[in-house]
């Protein structure tokens, strides 16, 4: 699972409500994550704001995970559910009502 040799696809609604910092990040914790646990086909990030800071919570269900990531003036307005899914094949990242 999720190996970086993979194809990466980010739809349209990811590039246009994250910011490519945010999304490089989403796909760092779960390459970091890789190298210290069995990592799930589908990894959740959970978007919330406060002030100028951004707050990701980074989600996986089997092996249960949590992490929670900030981070300081990059702009940003997105408060909801971003999946970044490993079908076998092709790795994609997408919004969650995207899915």
């Amino acid at each position: 699972m999720f190996n970086v040799r993979k194809p990466f696809y980010i739809t349209r609604g990811v590039k246009e409500e994250i910011h490519p910092v945010l999304i490089k990040e989403m796909i760092d914790s779960v390459m970091r994550l890789k190298k210290s646990v069995a990592v799930d086909y589908l990894q959740i990030f959970k978007f919330s704001q406060e002030g100028d800071k951004t707050w990701i919570e980074h989600i996986q269900e089997e092996p249960a995970h949590k992490k929670t990531l900030m981070f300081k003036g990059i702009p940003n307005k997105f408060e909801e559910k971003v999946y970044i899914i490993d079908n076998g094949n092709y790795i994609t990242v997408l919004l969650a009502d995207e899915y």
